[in-house]
């Protein structure tokens, strides 16, 4: 029987792929302009115009945060919030 030794073997296949890569030198040009500026991107887009995933998880991730902020009972002999009064955590993640 063959021993395992530490040493994990793999076979190595090329797997053939037909496509451009002419979209590259452009967005490493613009990738390059944005991080120089002095201007913050828009939230909610990725660098190519769609709708950015990260943004988009911040955003449901901060509501959720929100809501179970909202659901938290203060500790004994501290003070209620108004019902209608937003922490900083609720205007951040809004």
């Amino acid at each position: 029987a063959k021993e395992f030794d530490g040493k994990i073997e793999f076979d190595v296949v090329l797997i053939g792929y037909t496509g451009t890569d002419a979209w590259v030198e452009p967005a490493i040009i613009d990738l390059h302009a944005m991080l120089m500026s002095e201007n913050i991107p828009k939230v909610g887009k990725a660098f190519n115009g769609g709708p950015c995933d990260f943004c988009t998880y911040r955003e449901n991730a901060g509501k959720m945060l929100a809501a179970q902020h909202a659901k938290v009972v203060p500790a004994k002999g501290t003070k209620m919030k108004q019902k209608n009064q937003v922490s900083k955590d609720q205007q951040l993640f809004s």
